[in-house]
């Protein structure tokens, strides 16, 4: 079983799972991209005007470019965000079912033509999964994120090869801080809690690993949550995932 050096301590695991946006890619170039893409498409041909996109983009929570960690960008899964949208389309006179499908057709033609250059991966993230797994490390994803919308941007980043297993929002029931999204990424690994790290950039996830029962909870700061935020439920943490490049056995 490896050996991870952290600050507080050696920790013996077989299996490290991360959050995927702020941890291995880059959230605010990433889903603020995304978002703005995302509301853009869903006013067109509707009597909004500018001010309607960005009303709609902070309630997705981005407001005037920050992203609230506490938020929906953040928390909900990718089907909350379109009810979401599609409650706000309502609110504005378009029918329910009309408006559901606009958001449909919309998100699916917004996630297919981002700007060039919005998917970027955190520091050092290729050569640190490389050397984990090298090390003989198991690592996995639990995100938010819909499954195959994950492995897209894993792919796009140029990660995917080094992950065993990722588990999806779209997957499970509860969603963070509840157990089941990293429970199941750890069912697909091939072990248990007990002998798993969670790595987070966001307070539920280190939640999530405490509830699971993980065997330590490290929290980064690449992503949307300050120290003070993320202090409570982490164990140790690091500026960003190259901080593990040294510790590897």
């Amino acid at each position: 079983m490896p050996t991870l050096k952290l600050p507080g301590g050696p920790v013996n695991a077989k299996a490290i799972v991360f959050d995927k946006d702020g941890v291995l890619l880059d959230f605010v170039s990433y889903w603020g991209a995304i978002t703005r893409a995302r509301a853009t498409a869903t006013i067109k041909g509707i009597d909004c005007d500018t001010a309607k996109i960005q009303e709609l983009e902070a309630l997705l929570g981005l407001r005037n470019g920050d992203v609230d960690p506490n938020g929906p960008l953040v928390l909900a899964t990718r089907t909350e965000s379109a009810v979401l949208a599609t409650g706000f389309l309502y609110q504005y006179g378009v029918p329910w079912v009309e408006a559901k499908s606009r958001v449909r057709e919309a998100w699916k033609v917004a996630d297919e033509q981002l700007p060039p250059g919005s998917v970027q991966p955190c520091r050092q993230v290729k050569q640190t999964l490389e050397a984990l797994r090298s090390a003989g490390w198991l690592l996995g994803v639990a995100t938010t994120d819909n499954k195959t919308h994950a492995w897209a941007t894993l792919r796009a980043i140029g990660v995917a090869t080094f992950l065993t297993a990722v588990a999806g929002g779209d997957e499970v029931v509860n969603g963070k801080p509840a157990p089941e999204l990293l429970l199941l990424a750890c069912e697909r690994l091939g072990a248990s809690p007990d002998e798993t790290i969670m790595v987070g950039d966001g307070v539920n996830d280190l939640l999530m690993g405490r509830q699971a029962g993980c065997v330590a909870t490290v929290g980064v700061l690449s992503g949307v949550s300050t120290r003070e935020q993320l202090e409570p439920a982490a164990d140790v943490i690091l500026p960003d995932i190259a901080e593990l490049l040294p510790t590897r056995s």
